[in-house]
Formats: C-alpha cells, sequence, structure tokens
C-alpha cells in the first residue's frame, strides 16, 4: 500500500504543472472547466495522500512514477504537434483518461490493502478519492457527449469537418 501511495503521490504532483497546461491549451469552455476542476481536485488528491502518509506514519519519498511521467510526457508531445482547435481537445481528452484510469487503479490496489489491514480511518480516505475519480470520469464523458453543455466536443468536431 505504501508503495503504490507513493506512487500516486509522485504522480499528482507532477500533474498539477501537466493540468496547467492542459488548461492553457484547451479550447471548448466545457473543457476549460473540467480541467480547472481536475487541477483542483489534483491538489485536494496530494493533501489526502499526504493524510494517509502522516496516519501511517511514513514519509512521501520513493520512485518517481514512470507510468504519470509517461503519459505526461506523451500528452506534451501530442499537444505540441497539433494544430491549436477542438481536434487538440480530443487529445487532452485522451490524456484525462488515462490519467483518471491510472488513478483508480493505485487507489484500488491502495484501497485493498487499507481494507486488508483493518485501516477504515484510510479506507475512507481512499473511498473519497475513488468516488472522486468516478465523478471526474462521468463530467468528462458528459462533456465530450454534449450532456452539460449544448454541443458536446464530439459534436463540435464533427460539425467542423461536414
Amino acid at each position: 500500500m505504501v508503495s503504490d501511495l507513493r506512487d500516486l503521490y509522485h504522480a499528482e504532483v507532477l500533474l498539477g504543472p501537466f493540468l496547467k497546461e492542459l488548461v492553457n491549451a484547451a479550447q471548448f469552455p466545457g473543457m476549460k472547466a473540467f480541467l480547472e476542476s481536475f487541477h483542483k481536485d489534483n491538489a485536494e488528491s496530494q493533501e489526502d495522500i499526504f493524510a494517509i502518509f502522516t496516519i501511517l506514519r511514513e514519509d512521501t519519498f520513493g520512485n518517481s512514477c514512470y507510468a504519470a511521467e509517461g503519459i505526461v510526457r506523451q500528452g506534451r508531445e501530442i499537444l505540441a504537434n497539433l494544430p491549436t482547435n477542438n481536434i487538440k481537445d480530443v487529445s487532452i481528452v485522451s490524456c484525462c483518461r488515462r490519467l483518471l484510469a491510472y488513478q483508480e487503479a493505485v487507489l484500488d490496489c491502495a484501497f485493498a490493502a487499507a481494507k486488508a489491514t483493518k485501516r477504515k480511518n484510510i479506507e475512507d480516505i481512499l473511498l473519497i478519492r475513488l468516488q472522486r475519480v468516478e465523478g471526474m470520469r462521468h463530467s468528462l464523458n458528459q462533456i465530450t457527449e454534449g450532456k452539460l453543455f449544448s454541443k458536446g466536443l464530439y459534436q463540435q468536431i464533427l460539425h467542423q469537418t461536414d
């Protein structure tokens, strides 16, 4: 559990500046709003994970998170090579889906370990984090499908190509 949480903590620290880059690159207003929320949630996640380390009396030091580093590196390469339009936003959606899938996988493992070791206080924190990730995935789906805004991101792109 500690190793997974260290990976996740380092991933969250890495993601803060990257999410700001994504906010600046996004064109679709709904995407910008989502990314601003994701960035805020990222800061809260760092605080929650740090609180778990405090409970466990462990430090956050550990290896770099190679999974998050790879997602960020690939995202930056994609953003650098695409024109500034809604196509770039689709690439941002792809990056966000990968980041959220990574977060969910690590949180699931840590949650299972906390449950197995009967660390209810840690379970509670991790369950809230898992629910937040699920909510972010749901919001991202609504943005791409147009349920939160009159015209979804994918609908706008289809309209541009007509």
